[in-house]
């Protein structure tokens, strides 16, 4: 997603003037490394489980470590379940739109490689989601900080930044809103505001720190 498309959807986002929310999506929005293991467990006659999964990175994938699957397999498996109709998480279409009904902008902002950026957008449109606000940050590191301090710099007001890569944590968490990490095996250890591991535990969060936001700019 080129620079220019990106300041377009930010632009997009700020003019609403509505609090936002800005989710990752994969293992926030979509199941999907649950979707990969299925995918694994199923091709190669395994039962590897999502807990095995200790560092956020193909190459320890536990396939991957114990020779099962060799690591440009493991590649292209990744991008065939990515372009797949991946399962979301359970309540996350409901929370999503329970957040517009209560006045957040949601945006989502991934970082996917060009190949999968038009599956992801596909597979939200399925799902009834395909007209919120999308960035594809660069795919590079700091990509997804780039674009939350720019849309940051907009002036928008941020509820929350929902997010389980590590790497991603660890450059936003102290931007001056909240980051939440959605809790995987791989990023326990991962600065974070908050942590959450289920969407129901997100609705709650995101209801406080609503209540929060209204008291700072409307009390």
């Amino acid at each position: 997603m080129r620079w220019h498309d990106i300041e377009v959807v930010l632009d997009s986002v700020v003019i609403t003037k509505r609090p936002i929310v800005v989710l990752d999506l994969d293992d926030v929005v979509f199941d999907t490394m649950q979707a990969i293991v299925n995918y694994v467990n199923k091709t190669y006659g395994k039962n590897y489980s999502i807990n095995e999964a200790r560092r956020w990175s193909i190459a320890y994938a536990p396939w991957v470590k114990d020779g099962t699957v060799p690591f440009h397999e493991a590649v292209q498996i990744f991008r065939k379940v990515a372009k797949a109709m991946i399962p979301l998480r359970k309540g996350a279409q409901e929370g999503i739109f329970y957040m517009q009904e209560q006045g957040a902008q949601v945006m989502f902002l991934t970082k996917r490689t060009i190949y999968i950026e038009e599956a992801a957008k596909k597979n939200l449109a399925l799902y009834g989601l395909g007209d919120f606000p999308f960035v594809n940050a660069p795919f590079e590191r700091g990509g997804k900080e780039r674009v939350l301090r720019r849309l940051y710099m907009k002036g928008a007001r941020i509820v929350m930044f929902v997010d389980d890569s590590p790497h991603n944590l660890e450059e936003t968490h102290r931007m001056g809103f909240p980051v939440v990490r959605w809790d995987m095996p791989y990023n326990k250890m991962a600065p974070c505001d908050f942590s959450v591991s289920s969407w129901r535990e997100l609705i709650i969060l995101f209801e406080y720190l609503m209540n929060k936001y209204h008291r700072l700019f409307f009390a």
